[in-house]
This record gives structure tokens, C-alpha cells and sequence, in this order.
């Protein structure tokens, strides 16, 4: 595939800064809203409402 104004290419770029331990269960994830009934089978966007209600539970050792 040949990038173009028609056909652009998209690129992401993602920073891992650690995983969260303990997990988030999913209960927790639905029930909080970040996710309606069951998690996106592929990379999403949370909006910055969800990402908020996120990181209440996020452990990755820092404060951000």
C-alpha cells in the first residue's frame, strides 16, 4: 500500500509504562463504565470520561 491524500496511513504510537498489578476486573470495568458489557476484541479509544474512571485503579508503581 502506497500512502496518498485518497488512501493515508494511520500510525499509533504507544508507550508502555507498565502493567497494572493487581488487575482491574472486569466487574469492576463494566460496572464502573469503562467498558459496557465486555472488553473490544482489538486496540480501542477510551474517552477521556472513561479514562478518568480508569485511573483510580491503575497500579503502576508511579503516581501520574
Amino acid at each position: 500500500m502506497v500512502p496518498s491524500p485518497l488512501s493515508p496511513v494511520k500510525m499509533i504510537d504507544f508507550l508502555l509504562v507498565g502493567h497494572s498489578q493487581p488487575s482491574v476486573p472486569l466487574s469492576v470495568l463494566t460496572s464502573s463504565g469503562i467498558f459496557t458489557n465486555r472488553p473490544p476484541q482489538s486496540i480501542a479509544e477510551l474517552s477521556e470520561e472513561r479514562y478518568a474512571a480508569l485511573k483510580q485503579f491503575l497500579r503502576l508503581g508511579f503516581d501520574f
